[in-house]
C-alpha cells in the first residue's frame, strides 16, 4: 500500500514540484532586483541558477514523458547498512573538526587545511590535486570576502 502511494506521488507530483520551485526562484529573482549591488548579488545568482536547473529538469521530464524509468537501488542494499551509523559519525567528526579549526586559526587557513587533510587522508586523493582544490577554494573565499566586504570571525589563536 505504501509503495503504491509513494509511486503515485512521485510520478504525478514531480512536474508540479519543479514548476513550483521555478516560480519560487523567479519570485526571488524579481524581488531582489531592487536591492543594492552587494545585497542582490547572492539572491540573484542563486535564483538564476535555480531557474536554470528547474528549466533543465522540466525539459528532461518533457523529453522523457511516457517513458517508464527503471529505478535501480541495488547498490543501496546489502551489507553497507551496518556501516551507515559509524560513517555518519565519522563525517560529523570531520565537520566538527573543521568548525573548531575555523574558530581557532581563521577561515582561510582552516579551509585550506581541512580540504587538504579531508581529501588526502579520507579519500586518498593525490597531494597535487587536493592542494590545487584547496588553493582554488581559498582564492574563491578570499575574493568573495573582498567583494562582499565580509568580516570574518576573529580566530582564537592569532
Amino acid at each position: 500500500m505504501k509503495s503504491r502511494w509513494r509511486e503515485a506521488l512521485t510520478t504525478h507530483l514531480q512536474t508540479p514540484f519543479v514548476a513550483g520551485l521555478l516560480i519560487l526562484m523567479a519570485a526571488m529573482f524579481w524581488l531582489s532586483r531592487t536591492f543594492s549591488l552587494g545585497a542582490k548579488l547572492f539572491p540573484m545568482v542563486v535564483a538564476g541558477a535555480g531557474m536554470l536547473l528547474a528549466l533543465l529538469e522540466l525539459l528532461r521530464q518533457w523529453r522523457s514523458r511516457g517513458a517508464r524509468e527503471e529505478q535501480d537501488f541495488s547498490d543501496l542494499a546489502g551489507d553497507d547498512d551496518a556501516r551507515t551509523y559509524p560513517q555518519g559519525l565519522l563525517h560529523l567528526g570531520w565537520v566538527a573538526g573543521f568548525l573548531v579549526l575555523f574558530l581557532a586559526i581563521g577561515a582561510l587557513p582552516a579551509t585550506g587545511l581541512y580540504v587538504v587533510s579531508f581529501l588526502r587522508f579520507r579519500h586518498n586523493v593525490s597531494w597535487w590535486t587536493c592542494s590545487g582544490i584547496a588553493a582554488g577554494l581559498m582564492l574563491c573565499l578570499w575574493a568573495l570576502g573582498l567583494v562582499l566586504r565580509l568580516k570574518w570571525p576573529e580566530p582564537w589563536l592569532f
